[in-house]
């Protein structure tokens, strides 16, 4: 094998605050973290903005520098269009025509612009002895170097209702082109790569499937603790627990439509604890329905909360429920398993996949069969109890012992690396 000090290096996009919640940045800690990459031979430039290059810098392994990258994403640009409010209206055969043909024009109008930025880029990036580059989130800047592209999701695709027409123009150049250029695609879950292969026909055999947890298994909390913040919180012993950002696509308001016909046809009264930051283009239609339903005092939202409080909020919870239409892979019900909580989950997207048998699965359009899962759960303890056991033994499937290997995998053969013994097979099962 080569020495390390001859060998060229990959570059990570890591352009972000890695301190902030989400699973973009937790996927990016758990990558840094890994055994796999911390014992790698393989040079790694962590490619960062300025203010955070600190930052990135105290989460790296040692084999790993923190460089700022001055040039951050392509600056694509959406134009208003006279037709944006008549396409809003239309089926979503008619966006996907009118958004291609807007997609191919921009990509001629740009291209001269992203070759200079390519070319400057990439420049830079050979000055540092890098060869390829990874993009573990959605977003890219331009190079011509072979690169491993992860875009999560298509949900603009499934849901482009959701969006405006400007994200959405935005989402669908950038998603396809990195798709279409990238030497590697690599999703969490089958049924990701199952969707851009037929959304946008992507060859199968270049897109690897890892799936991962977060690497970070928060410590359990003493009682006296747990129930300290609690009090800090302000929340009831008794409660069950939905952790996730006011998107839409996180289907806040069919389950308080559940929680009120849970309480006005059943007699159940519940109290919903809600952590996650309020996004705030949809967060005024969330508070509404909370009013609406007069769930005032029933529905307690925390917005953020520390890792030490959200520990207790897993801890004490009766159970999870994840009503979301549309995950990519959907950290929170791993986390769940990982803090032995019961999950109550969508039938939706790549969930199943995820959770297995370890979860009770409803439809999530219908607030019905989301109340009919809750008052079930309430019914039958014993159920939960073997769910929670179910969760413990599904996350194997998804140890960063395993995934760490894969990713070394895919680096060396996008490089052009020669592999180790192993990681042929390791390859071999990320892509196959």
């Amino acid at each position: 094998m080569p020495n390390s000090r001859t060998m060229k290096a990959i570059a990570i996009n890591a352009q972000l605050n890695p301190f902030v919640g989400g699973g973009v940045e937790t996927n990016l800690q758990s990558l840094l973290g890994c055994k796999a990459i911390r014992a790698a031979d393989l040079p790694l430039k962590l490619l960062t903005l300025d203010r955070y290059t600190e930052a990135v810098r105290q989460i790296s392994p040692e084999n790993a520098e923190a460089v700022p990258w001055p040039w951050r994403q392509d600056p694509i640009t959406v134009r208003r269009s006279i037709f944006d409010g008549w396409l809003a209206r239309q089926p979503l055969a008619v966006r996907q025509q009118r958004i291609e043909r807007w997609r191919v024009q921009t990509e001629l109008k740009n291209e001269r612009a992203l070759k200079d930025l390519a070319a400057k880029g990439d420049a830079h990036l050979k000055r540092l002895g890098v060869a390829a580059v990874h993009f573990p989130g959605s977003y890219i800047f331009s190079t011509d170097l072979p690169f491993l592209y992860e875009p999560w999701d298509l949900q603009h695709q499934h849901y482009p209702e959701f969006f405006t027409i400007h994200e959405y123009k935005r989402r669908e150049f950038v998603y396809r082109r990195g798709c279409e250029r990238a030497a590697l695609v690599i999703t969490a879950t089958h049924w990701i790569k199952d969707d851009i292969v037929r959304l946008y026909g992507i060859d199968r055999a270049k897109i690897a499937v890892i799936p991962r947890a977060s690497i970070f298994t928060a410590k359990p909390l003493g009682d006296a603790q747990r129930r300290a913040l609690l009090a800090g919180l302000g929340t009831p012993d008794r409660f069950i627990f939905y952790p996730a950002m006011t998107f839409p696509h996180k289907n806040h308001v069919r389950l308080f439509q559940a929680l009120a016909l849970l309480r006005d046809k059943r007699g159940i009264d519940l109290t919903l604890v809600m952590s996650g930051r309020m996004h705030k283009p949809y967060w005024p239609e969330v508070r509404k329905h909370i009013r609406q339903l007069r769930l005032g005092d029933r529905v307690r939202v925390l917005g953020r909360v520390s890792e030490d409080q959200l520990t207790a909020l897993f801890q004490s919870a009766q159970f999870m429920v994840f009503p979301s239409l549309f995950e990519g892979l959907g950290l929170p019900l791993l986390e769940a398993f990982m803090h032995r909580l019961p999950v109550l989950a969508a039938a939706a997207t790549s969930i199943p996949e995820v959770v297995g048998d370890a979860a009770m699965l409803f439809d999530p359009h219908d607030p019905e069969a989301i109340a009919d899962a809750i008052a079930t759960a309430l019914n039958d303890p014993a159920r939960l109890n073997s769910l929670v056991q179910k969760g413990v033994a599904r996350l194997a499937e998804f140890d960063w012992d395993v995934a760490g290997p894969k990713f070394m995998s895919c680096y060396r053969h996008v490089l052009g690396a020669p592999l180790y013994a192993g990681e042929r097979a390791w390859l071999d099962a990320a892509l196959t």
